[in-house]
């Protein structure tokens, strides 16, 4: 029965797994002797399928961890990013801190005298460019951090991608192979059991047939 990626992957989430060369051993294991007739291996090495297939179901199995594992390579980024959010905090702070102190720096004549008004705006005049400069000498590094907070989440974002392409790739091309081989024991075995039940070996042909169940388990 042919198999989606998702369905292979959902079997083996549920526990579901297949041994498919120890059950063909275990299925045949009483008429092995007469297999080995060149009547029978004409039709196709089952055994050597099996083996193939349990090797490729450890391949997908492989590629399926490293799917599942790629989403664990923004471990690393976080910890920059999280070092980026309190330098962002220390800027932020730097600001209020900033406005603050140039605030505190402009005394408050309250005399109502006309020259001690103009020296008031003067002075708070001095203190607004100097707070400006100071603002813009944070801003700039602000939009710097900004820019490097930016880059990272999208170098992670496309290492994350790559990886699970990659084994999203890996996982399509062993399950196509899974299902083609799946269909080449199929024959091997329905071309096996005709054989049997042509020599009147019953015991041959519902040997053969009964390793088929292996495939019903999902």
């Amino acid at each position: 029965m042919t198999k989606t990626v998702e369905q292979r992957e959902k079997d083996l989430t549920e526990g579901v797994t297949w041994v498919v060369a120890t059950a063909w051993s275990q299925a045949v294991s009483k008429v092995q002797k007469d297999l080995n007739a060149p009547i029978f291996v004409k039709s196709g090495n089952v055994a050597a399928l099996a083996d193939r297939y349990d090797k490729l179901q450890n391949e997908f199995n492989r590629n399926l961890g490293k799917k599942k594992a790629a989403v664990d390579l923004f471990g690393a980024s976080e910890s920059q990013l999280d070092k980026m959010d309190k330098e962002t905090t220390g800027l932020l702070k730097e600001i209020t801190d900033i406005a603050n102190d140039e605030s505190a720096s402009v005394k408050k004549q309250g005399s109502g005298d006309p020259q001690a008004v103009i020296t008031e705006w003067e002075n708070s005049l001095k203190a607004c460019q100097g707070q400006s400069k100071a603002n813009k000498a944070v801003f700039d590094r602000w939009m710097k951090l900004d820019a490097n907070y930016e880059k990272v989440m999208s170098d992670a974002i496309g290492k994350v991608k790559k990886e699970f392409a990659a084994a999203q790739a890996g996982l399509n091309g062993t399950n196509n192979q899974l299902n083609a081989l799946e269909g080449e024991m199929r024959r091997a075995v329905g071309a096996y059991q005709n054989t049997a039940t042509e020599m009147d070996r019953q015991d041959i042909a519902a040997a053969v047939r009964s390793f088929l169940a292996i495939f019903a388990k999902a």
